[in-house]
């Protein structure tokens, strides 16, 4: 079992794996520990995924899918989606399909979510496939059998879940990889706290897609601080002492979030979390190619924003210069032929650099600034930790140190130390893998409301305040009219908070607000009188919301009495309500059709009604009606979520399993074309006047194989051959080659070069016989001398047998077959080694004496006189210390230095 962590980034991805005790990244197929998360497409079906996108990026810049991550799951309305993510994109954003659903569903329900556009053939995948994927199969037939055929588009509209599905199948394959072809299923995948329940959903979906069990998904500084704590817990104190906390601040490429967390040597805990959704490296870069922008129109008249290769090749080269400042004091740009052949070159200081990055930096020192005074204990803080890929600007650091006054540390590996920490979560989570016990405690950040939907009102309580922890299981409790009814789970509306804290903990304006709706049923045989319903609502360890169930809760009346089994009944209906509502302390009832969560204080309950029923009996009045409680599960039916609709997700599992086959054919009919194209090569240099094989074709075939290659090679070059010549064609032409001139050919020069190696074995056999037989061990009287002169009698004659054989071969044309083949030299080389070493390796006889073996007089009488004994049983063996095996040394236990252990 593969255990993987994955650090889905935003420009580039790492993957983590547990082996050998450890952590170890992993790297590509091109040895670099970072993969880009960039999918292009070179027209008709050349999809690239990773390093291959990246090579290709500025060739098809406008056809390249960048920072995917951005617009995963979120929806055009967005203020920063239209404002940031599209101006800044260089490919085009769409919208995506309404994908049907429930016609009780309200359109206004049904948010349109940003999807991209792709230039992808569909003659391989079938034209219904990429265009009909997001309606129901029903309609998609109806559409399919009205439909005209016409030439089919090339332009294709597909959610974003899709392009990071590539991204995490290319990610799988790096994996199997290394692991000798076994790919990994389960893993653990990093996101930013701010994702939304949308956000969440989508990525599992895009996991589905690429067919990937997700263990769980995994806040970015969690990740970062369980790769911190667990490989410290020795340093750190115990459970009931105070703890070290740190603030973890990560300046990724596109967001900044910074995290207060306190350590215990057994458990880590988040305190505080702020973050900035739209400030991270690439806002630096954009700073310096506006400067070198405005450089480049005063000096050369180029307007950069007018070209979009341009754009990508300046965005490129700013990160270079920006990485470049961190350790320099200047910095020099030069583009060759950047806009109309014109070659443009600029410098930039250090310190100007940081005068005009500088707002973006305070704008760092304020998020660290809120998640160190978010905690209950800020003034305990002990240090800073700063990781992420846009924290190497020096400015950041130097800001921190004046600003906070605390000491900036960056002990974690800034790239890397997210996808470990996802690696070892996973490996706590996975079954076979031994790891040190610690627990990681989390929260979420925004606030998730529940309404009740019905015909007169709509009431909303907050079932999830900020700061819940994940995970975490609460009830809300509701009249029971004998009616369905219909709940809605949304986060807060931003319109609420004020601008700061918008910034700080809210949903950003028009995202996508709602999370599921669900409604309720009835059961006919029960009557509307003084039921209620216990909804329960789970927030999971992914972060998100989810209604798992309804319950009728009744109070029965029981006129005779409570009986030993109806008292049995209710003390386990109580029992079972505590443990399922564990999240809830309280259990209070709202009046009726009132909406409140369960931690909400309120009116007396069955339960209490029981305990002063027992009161009443303890002091000698007279009993009220006794009850019990009769729990009855109620119908749920979701009308809507935030994942992807099934028959949906079907087609695009089926779109994505058909491009990784197009990927595979396109693989495999350039390694047939390049095949082929290497024949021609090969076969001219070896079979031309002056090649190796000349002699062994006569004149007529070989100017007519030449004549074939040559026609061969112009095939190639043509537009069919290189362009539209399937893979079966080509694979064709290379055995046509081989069957009419290549393997004839071929053999007959492999029949004389294997006749020319066994002739020299057999030379070289025959010397070391004839070498043996000169010196004879004088000890071996038993080798008569005739016997030897035997031997090199029979080697003379062999070697004028090979010679005669070889002359004939000299003297056969060559482009013949040869009148000896090789088998023939093998199998007389072989009988002459046997016969020589059954001479020469002959044992000699028990008693090699001059009598031709036979015993003396002496030896017989000695013989035959000597007496005989006969053991019926063996003598009896004390086995007791032979079998004793020796202890082996016991290993060293390092349990207790080594987190982790398979």
């Amino acid at each position: 079992m593969s255990v993987v962590g994955i650090d889905l980034g935003n420009v580039n991805c790492v993957i983590a794996q547990a082996k050998g005790g450890g952590i170890e990244v992993l790297t590509n197929e091109v040895t670099q520990r970072q993969t880009p998360a960039v999918v292009t497409f070179c027209g008709g079906n050349e999809r690239y995924v990773g390093e291959a996108a990246f090579t290709r990026y500025l060739q098809n810049v406008q056809r390249s899918i960048t920072e995917s991550k951005r617009i995963l799951g979120r929806s055009l309305a967005e203020e920063e989606v239209q404002c940031i993510e599209v101006p800044h994109s260089l490919y085009p954003i769409a919208e995506e399909y309404i994908q049907g659903g429930s016609t009780e569903v309200s359109a206004d329900y049904r948010v349109r979510r940003a999807a991209v556009q792709i230039h992808y053939s569909a003659e391989q995948l079938g034209t219904d496939a990429l265009e009909l994927w997001h309606l129901p199969p029903e309609q998609r037939a109806r559409i399919q059998k009205h439909s005209v055929n016409g030439k089919p588009s090339d332009v294709h509209v597909l959610p974003v879940e899709s392009v990071t599905a590539m991204v995490l199948h290319k990610l799988n394959e790096t994996v199997a990889a290394a692991n000798h072809g076994v790919a990994a299923r389960d893993v653990v995948l990093s996101i930013p706290v701010w994702y939304t329940d949308a956000q969440r959903a989508a990525l599992l979906d895009a996991a589905a897609i690429a067919n990937v069990r997700v263990l769980r998904l995994m806040h970015e500084h969690l990740a970062a601080a369980l790769s911190y704590g667990l490989y410290r817990a020795n340093e750190l104190p115990e459970n009931d002492k105070p703890p070290v906390q740190v603030v973890i601040a990560d300046v990724g490429h596109s967001q900044t979030t910074a995290a207060c967390v306190a350590f215990w040597r057994t458990r880590l805990e988040v305190r505080s979390v702020a973050f900035d959704r739209n400030l991270g490296g690439r806002d630096f870069d954009e700073v310096l190619f506006q400067h070198f922008a405005r450089i480049f129109q005063e000096r050369y008249r180029i307007v950069v924003g007018d070209h979009k290769k341009a754009i990508a090749r300046l965005r490129q080269q700013c990160e270079k210069v920006k990485k470049v400042l961190s350790a320099n004091a200047q910095a020099h740009l030069n583009l060759d032929c950047f806009v109309n052949d014109i070659d443009v070159e600029a410098m930039i200081q250090r310190s100007e650099f940081e005068e005009l990055v500088r707002p973006l930096a305070e704008r760092v020192v304020e998020v660290v600034q809120r998640a160190a005074a978010g905690s209950s204990e800020s003034q305990t803080v002990q240090s800073i930790e700063l990781i992420g890929g846009g924290s190497r600007v020096p400015l950041i650091q130097s800001l921190l140190e004046q600003t906070i006054r605390l000491p900036v540390r960056r002990t974690l590996n800034t790239d890397e130390c997210i996808a470990r920490g996802c690696a070892l979560q996973a490996a706590i989570l996975a079954p076979g893998y031994r790891v040190r016990a610690y627990e990681a405690i989390d929260f979420t950040v925004f606030p998730v409301y529940i309404s009740k939907i019905d015909a007169s009102t709509v009431k909303e309580a907050c079932v999830f305040a900020p700061r819940s922890t994940m995970p975490s299981l609460k009830r809300v409790t509701y009249s029971y009219t004998g009616r369905p009814f219909q709940v809605r789970l949304f986060y807060g509306d931003e319109s609420s908070e004020t601008a700061h804290d918008r910034s700080a903990c809210s949903v950003p304006r028009g995202c996508i607000r709602d999370i599921a709706l669900v409604e309720i049923g009835i059961l006919p045989d029960k009557s509307p009188n003084g039921g209620r319903v216990h909804v329960k609502v789970r927030l999971d360890a992914n972060g998100m919301v989810s209604i798992v169930g309804a319950q009728l809760v009744e109070e029965v009346p029981i006129t005779e009495g409570p009986s030993a089994e109806n008292r049995e009944v209710a003390t386990e209906s109580n029992a079972t309500a505590s443990a399922v509502d564990h999240a809830s302390r309280d259990d209070a009832t709202a009046p009726p059709s009132a909406v409140e969560p369960e931690a909400a204080a309120g009116g007396p309950t069955s339960n209490d009604a029981a305990s002063a029923n027992s009161r009443q009996q303890a002091n000698g009045q007279p009993a009220a009606a006794s009850h019990k409680i009769v729990r009855t599960e109620l119908p749920v039916r979701q009308l809507r979520s935030t994942h992807l609709q099934q028959y949906a997700l079907d087609a695009l599992i089926e779109i994505e399993q058909q491009m990784q086959a197009a990927d595979r054919y396109r693989v495999e009919r350039a390694e047939a074309l390049n095949a082929l194209e290497t024949y021609v090569y090969d076969m001219r240099s070896r079979v031309s006047a002056d090649g190796p094989w000349a002699v062994y074709m006569d004149a007529s075939s070989q100017s007519a194989f030449l004549r074939l290659l040559d026609e061969t090679e112009d095939w190639i070059y043509s537009e069919e051959g290189s362009e539209t010549a399937p893979k079966s064609k080509l694979v064709e032409r290379l055995q046509d080659l081989e069957r009419r001139y290549g393997a004839a050919v071929k053999a007959r020069a492999l029949a004389y070069e294997n006749v020319a190696e066994a002739a020299h074995l057999f030379r070289r056999a025959a010397a070391a016989l004839q070498a043996e037989c000169a010196s004879v061990d004088p000890k071996k009287i038993h080798i008569s001398p005739e016997e030897v002169q035997e031997l090199e009698r029979e080697i003379a004659s062999s070697m004028a047998w090979l010679e005669s054989a070889l002359h004939k071969v000299d003297a056969a044309p060559k482009h013949k077959n040869p009148p000896v083949a090789a088998e023939d030299i093998e199998k007389r080389k072989r009988e002459l080694v046997q016969h020589g070493r059954q001479l020469l390796d002959r044992p000699a006889t028990a008693n090699p004496t001059d009598t031709g073996g036979k015993s003396s007089p002496k030896e017989e009488s000695t013989d035959s006189t000597a007496p005989k004994t006969v053991n019926s049983e063996p003598a009896p063996t004390d086995v007791s210390d032979a079998d004793e095996v020796a202890p082996e040394p016991m290993q060293e236990d390092r349990s207790a230095d080594t987190p982790i252990r398979s």
